[in-house]
C-alpha cells in the first residue's frame, strides 16, 4: 500500500504538470484568437482605405493618373497582405485549438489513471478493514452457541 501512495504522488505531480501544459495551450489559443481579431480589424481598415483611394477622379492628367495608379496598386497590395494576415491568424488559431485538445486529452487520460489508482487504494483499505473485522469477529464467542 505504501507503493500506491508513492505512485499516487508521482501521478499527482504529473497531473499538475499536464494541467499546466493545458493552461499554457489555452493561453496560446487566447493569444491566437486575439491575433485573429486584430488581423481582421486590420483587413477591414485596409479595405476602407482602399475603397477611399480607388474612387476615380473627375478629371486628371497623365502624371496624376500614374500617381493614382501607383497608390491604388499599393492599397491593393495592402489589402492582399491583410487578407494573408487573416488567413495566417486563422491557421495559427486552428493549430492552437488542436494543441489545447491534445493537452486536454492527455490530462483526461492521466485523470482517469489517478482515479483508478485512488479507487484501488480505497479498495485495499476496505479489504483491510474487512479482514480486521473478520479477525475481530472470529475471536469472539457468542452466547447460546457451543
Amino acid at each position: 500500500m505504501a507503493g500506491s501512495g508513492a505512485r499516487r504522488k508521482q501521478l499527482g505531480t504529473l497531473l499538475r504538470i499536464r494541467n499546466l501544459e493545458e493552461d499554457l495551450a489555452k493561453g496560446a489559443l487566447a493569444r491566437a484568437n486575439a491575433a485573429t481579431r486584430a488581423a481582421q480589424a486590420r483587413l477591414e481598415q485596409t479595405i476602407e482605405v482602399y475603397e477611399e483611394r480607388v474612387a476615380p477622379p473627375e478629371s486628371t492628367d497623365v502624371a496624376d493618373f500614374r500617381r493614382r495608379l501607383a497608390m491604388n496598386a499599393s492599397a491593393a497590395a495592402m489589402v492582399r497582405g491583410a487578407e494573408r494576415g487573416v488567413l495566417d491568424a486563422h491557421e495559427s488559431a486552428a493549430s492552437a485549438r488542436d494543441d489545447v485538445k491534445a493537452a486536454r486529452v492527455r490530462s483526461q487520460g492521466l485523470e482517469r489513471l489517478v482515479e483508478r489508482v485512488d479507487s484501488e487504494a480505497f479498495a485495499e483499505l476496505l479489504a483491510a478493514d474487512q479482514r480486521t473485522a473478520e479477525e475481530s469477529m472470529a475471536g469472539k464467542s457468542f452466547r447460546g452457541r457451543r
